[in-house]
C-alpha cells in the first residue's frame, strides 16, 4: 500500500518540491478545480506503470507499507464508454457496448467498479460527476466496504455526500488531511482562492 508521496520537484505550481502528502487506505482527494486532484493521480498511475529504473525521473517518489497490491485506475471522463465510446472490458460483446452507451453514469459505474481487482490499489478520479444521491451513497459504501476488505482507496471526489461519509479528507486546497464537515464548512464561508 501507498503511505506517501513526496514531490521531487515543482509540478504545475500546485506542488512544491520536499513536499510530502500522507496517503491512508481510505484517501478522498478534495478541493476546489486545479488544485492538483488529478495531477496527483496521474503522477501515482505514471509512477507505478515504470520500471525502477524509470521511477528516478519521476516528479515523485512512493513510500509503501504493508502488502503490495496490483494498482487499477479509472479516470471516469476519459474511461466511461457512455461518453466517449470506449470499452468497459477487452472482452465486452458489441451488444454490451453499444448498451453501455445508453447506461445512465450511475450504471456505468457500478459496471466498472464491478470489473475492477477486489483488493488493489484504486485510484479513481471523479468517479461521483453526474451521479443521482442514491448512486453517491451506494459508491461510498462500496469504496469503504473495499478498503475494510484491504484494498486501498485513492479517490479524487466533488460530492459532498462523499466527503462528509468519509469523516477525514485530503483537502489538497488546504494541504492537509480535515474532518469532512471542516472542509464543506470552509467552502460555505470561505471565498474561492485565486489561480
Amino acid at each position: 500500500m501507498i503511505a506517501s508521496v513526496t514531490f521531487k520537484n515543482d509540478v504545475r505550481g500546485v506542488f512544491c518540491k520536499g513536499e510530502r502528502l500522507e496517503i491512508r487506505p481510505y484517501t478522498l482527494l478534495v478541493g476546489d478545480q486545479g488544485c492538483g486532484k488529478s495531477t496527483l493521480l496521474q503522477a501515482i498511475i505514471g509512477y507505478t506503470r515504470r520500471s525502477e529504473e524509470e521511477r528516478k525521473e519521476s516528479s515523485i517518489t512512493i513510500e509503501s507499507k504493508g502488502p503490495r497490491l496490483g494498482v487499477a485506475a479509472l479516470d471516469f471522463e476519459k474511461d466511461n464508454p457512455r461518453t466517449q465510446g470506449r470499452r468497459l472490458r477487452d472482452d465486452m460483446d458489441t451488444m454490451g457496448q453499444i448498451a453501455s452507451r445508453f447506461a445512465s453514469h450511475g450504471e456505468v459505474v457500478v459496471g466498472l467498479l464491478e470489473t475492477m481487482p477486489e483488493k488493489a490499489v484504486l485510484l479513481m478520479d471523479e468517479p461521483d460527476v453526474s451521479l443521482s444521491p442514491r448512486s453517491v451513497y451506494w459508491l461510498s459504501r462500496e469504496l469503504r466496504k473495499r478498503a475494510a476488505a484491504g484494498s486501498q482507496i485513492i479517490v479524487a471526489v466533488h460530492s459532498p455526500i462523499l466527503i462528509e461519509e468519509a469523516g477525514e479528507v485530503l483537502s489538497l486546497e488546504h494541504k492537509r488531511w480535515m474532518p469532512g464537515s471542516e472542509f464543506l464548512e470552509l467552502h460555505r464561508t470561505e471565498p474561492k482562492p485565486e489561480p
